[in-house]
């Protein structure tokens, strides 16, 4: 997984939005393949993004990269992630792993192997 940040509209200034998201990595079931839009990366690897995210900016940004189709360079280990913002995004039975999505005012943790830090964005 990926924690990502993404910039928010001018015309949803002012209202509850949430900055930040996550790209997951695995596969997405046929069954919640319908809630997903494809996405080409300029010269790099074609994610599925979270249609709802891409209009509601309530809702935290959610983009998969299916196991196998894509390499990154290894960072620090990521053990654990919560992203929180005014609403839970609907993924179905989509496999978050590691990735807790909560309800809340926008914040970001990203808990990292080492250091054991955790590393936080938001109140």
């Amino acid at each position: 997984m990926i924690p990502t940040w993404r910039p928010v509209p001018a015309w949803a200034s002012g209202r509850a939005v949430c900055p930040f998201g996550v790209v997951l990595r695995g596969p997405v079931p046929a069954a919640e393949r319908e809630r997903f839009r494809p996405y080409q990366v300029p010269d790099g690897p074609q994610l599925l993004l979270l249609a709802a995210a891409l209009t509601d900016f309530t809702q935290q940004f959610v983009a998969v990269i299916e196991a196998g189709r894509a390499r990154f360079s290894a960072g620090p280990a990521l053990q654990r992630v919560v992203i929180r913002g005014p609403v839970v995004p609907d993924l179905g039975a989509l496999a978050t792993g590691n990735v807790v999505f909560e309800r809340g005012p926008a914040r970001l943790v990203a808990q990292f192997a080492e250091p054991a830090l955790p590393w936080v964005i938001g109140r």
